[in-house]
Formats: structure tokens, C-alpha cells, sequence
């Protein structure tokens, strides 16, 4: 039966900050240091082809609806509907091969998302020069689930890892060879430019002027169409976490892992703020590694260790549990004893306290860890 499955929302840098905040302290573990895999935003319209192994049956999307070559959006059903040998057939039999057939269950979906961008299809853009094509940025497999009491998808999705594009990409393009000579206008964003970075949680401002300025570079140039011959602006870079994010010291029984591949958020350029998109903003890193210096220099295992003294003395335990306690008693002596060297430095009680309670809490959950 065919139905809808949307593609999540994509947020900024902060929501996964936070995401990723909330999960360690869940868990009850430090803050991760995790992979991030960059590739670029194309400014088109988020288009989806889908497929039931089951049934065979197949259709596509727009972001908000289903679409058929009647009522369309900007052609795209009818360029899939229209593709030359045995259409979009392949891909999808490449995508259960890699999945694993076994591992497909009845109502199972396969979803291959990507933008379809060209002439016609937004404006401002180097790809807006192309003929219509379709970018794929995206493939899962949906398996359904009970709808929540407040109207949320229960369904579960596994995604496809960007080396897995890579290689489900080139087998259907493999697999069109072989069935006609006619270009056939797919492609995937793996093959074109992308970028690596690692984010410390920790301190993930630290991060921010690297991201603008990869951005930059897009919005100035768009990689997508400079491979394509055209030249003109980009809209942004989407990121993925690529890295596990594994918990030290657990027991073999107990998974050794937080959730992390869905990790993802994006950034455009200074360009598209006519779209109400808030872009990500440059920091002042001296005064950031002046913040970082001064929490390091007041956080040392000796004044640590003496709070977590006190905490044991009150009766409290080396717990997750006590977290809170412990940050209160290691703020506490910080503004009792260092209060001249914060003012003498130039910072504020609220730029110092944020990075002392991270390394505090670092250390205390490490510590706690390890028992």
C-alpha cells in the first residue's frame, strides 16, 4: 500500500548540540568527540521515489505528498516515470542487495531521496542553469510502526552510510549500462566534493568558523555546478555524522554504543538569508580559548578530586546520580577562590561557569566510569 514517508527536517548545528547533550546525559557519559561527513546542499525540490519489495509497487514524492506524472511536482514523476531501459528498477534492487534481502520484512519501503533540481526549479543557483536532473542525498529503509498517542510516526528507518551512496550509486549506474546506451540524468551528491570534520562536543563553537567557511566557498562557487560546467552560487553544506559513538568500560551484555547516525544538520551562506534561513555565525575564538585556558587552569585533578572528598564526606556516592551536586561544590570553591583572576582576565561569571561545569562533568563521569 503506498503511503507517505517524509523526510525528516533538518536542523542547525545548536539542535544537535543539544541532542547530542541530552544523550550523554542519559546515558551518564562524557561528551563525544564524533565524525562528521559534508556534501552539498543543492537548492532544489526535495523529491523521493519509493518502492515496496513486496508488492513491487512504486511511486513517488514531493516532500509534503505523493505525485504521479498527472499531478506533479516541477515534471519529477514524469521523468521517472519516463526513464529510458528499465527505469529506477535497478537502483532499487541494488539498494535491497547491499540492505540484504533476508533482512527485508512485509510492509518494509525502500525511499530514495535527492533533490530534483534544473531549469525551472528555484532560482539564483548555478544548478538552475542544468537541464532538470536528480541528486540523490539520501537512501533508507522504512519499516512501519503504530502512529504515537500524539500523532508521531512510529515506524523505525535504517540509512544508508555515505560510502554505501557511493557503492549503491555506481552499481545501478553499472546495472543502466547494461540495459541502455541514453543518459540517464541521476546522479549522487557523494560523487561530488565533500568534507570531513570532527566536532568535540566539548566545545563545538570551536567548530563554527571552519563550517562558515566551507560554506562560504559553496555559496561563492557551487561545487554541484562548477562539475556540470556552470558557474554560480551554492546554497549551503548538509552534515552527517559518520562515527559510532561507543561507551568505554561496559559490560559485554549491554550495548556499547548511543545512537549517533542521526546526527544531521546543515548550513547555508549569508546569500539565501532572503529564505529566512539563519545561518551559522563566526566566533571569536581568542576570547573562547581564553574562556577554555581559564576553565582548564581551575579544573585540575587536584581540586577535583578534593570536591569530590567533600562529596563522599556528605554521603553522597561516586553516582551519576550526584552529577549535579558535584558541580555545585566545584562552582562553588571556583567563584569562592578564583573570583580576582575571572575579573582580572576580562571574562564574566556567565562566559566561565558553562566550560567549567563541561570539564567538571567530564571529569566526574569519567571517573564515575570507570568503577
Amino acid at each position: 500500500m503506498t503511503q507517505h514517508i517524509r523526510f525528516p527536517s533538518i536542523e542547525q548545528l545548536r539542535s544537535v548540540v543539544k541532542q547530542v547533550r541530552d544523550r550523554a546525559k542519559f546515558h551518564g557519559v562524557p561528551l563525544p568527540k564524533l565524525t562528521f561527513n559534508g556534501s552539498v546542499k543543492v537548492h532544489g525540490s526535495n523529491s523521493c521515489i519509493c518502492y515496496d519489495p513486496y508488492t513491487t509497487e512504486q511511486w513517488c514524492q514531493s516532500r509534503e505528498q505523493i505525485i504521479t506524472p498527472e499531478q506533479d511536482n516541477a515534471g519529477f514523476a514524469r521523468f521517472i516515470s519516463e526513464l529510458p531501459g528499465t527505469g529506477i528498477k535497478p537502483y532499487f534492487n541494488v539498494v535491497a542487495g547491499i540492505y540484504g534481502h533476508t533482512k527485508l520484512k512485509q510492509g518494509d519501503v525502500i525511499a530514495i531521496y535527492g533533490e530534483w533540481c534544473g531549469q525551472g526549479i528555484m532560482k539564483g543557483v548555478a544548478v538552475n542553469q542544468l537541464s532538470k536532473r536528480f541528486i540523490v542525498f539520501g537512501i533508507k529503509v522504512y519499516t512501519p510502526g503504530k502512529t504515537t498517542e500524539d500523532g508521531q510516526d512510529g515506524g523505525t528507518s535504517v540509512w544508508f552510510s555515505p560510502a554505501q551512496l557511493v557503492k549503491a550509486h555506481e552499481m545501478f549506474e553499472q546495472e543502466v549500462v547494461k540495459t541502455t546506451d541514453q543518459a540517464i540524468n541521476i546522479f549522487s551528491i557523494q560523487k561530488f566534493p565533500t568534507w570531513t570534520v570532527e566536532i568535540d562536543f566539548t566545545h563545538p563553537e570551536l567548530i563554527q568558523n571552519q563550517l562558515v567557511e566551507l560554506t562560504n566557498e559553496v555559496e561563492n562557487c557551487c561545487p554541484v555546478g562548477k562539475a556540470f560546467g556552470v558557474e554560480g552560487i551554492g546554497e549551503g553544506i548538509v552534515w552527517r555524522c559518520v562515527s559510532s559513538w561507543n561507551i568505554a568500560n561496559v559490560p559485554d551484555e549491554l550495548d556499547a554504543t548511543i545512537k549517533s547516525h542521526d546526527l544531521i544538520f546543515k548550513v547555508k551562506g549569508p546569500k539565501h538569508s532572503d529564505t529566512k534561513v539563519k545561518t551559522t555565525a563566526t566566533v571569536d575564538i581568542e576570547k573562547v580559548n581564553s574562556i577554555n585556558e581559564f576553565a582548564a587552569n581551575v579544573c585540575t585533578d587536584h581540586r577535583l578530586e578534593k570536591m569530590l572528598d567533600q562529596l563522599i564526606q556528605s554521603g553522597l556516592e561516586l553516582d551519576v546520580k550526584n552529577t549535579g551536586n558535584f558541580l555545585k561544590l566545584v562552582g562553588a570553591d571556583i567563584l569562592k577562590e578564583e573570583s580576582d583572576v575571572i575579573e582580572a582576565s576580562g571574562l564574566e561569571r556567565k562566559d566561565v561557569m558553562p566550560a567549567v561545569n563541561l570539564l567538571a562533568r567530564q571529569w566526574f563521569l569519567t571517573k564515575w566510569n570507570k568503577v
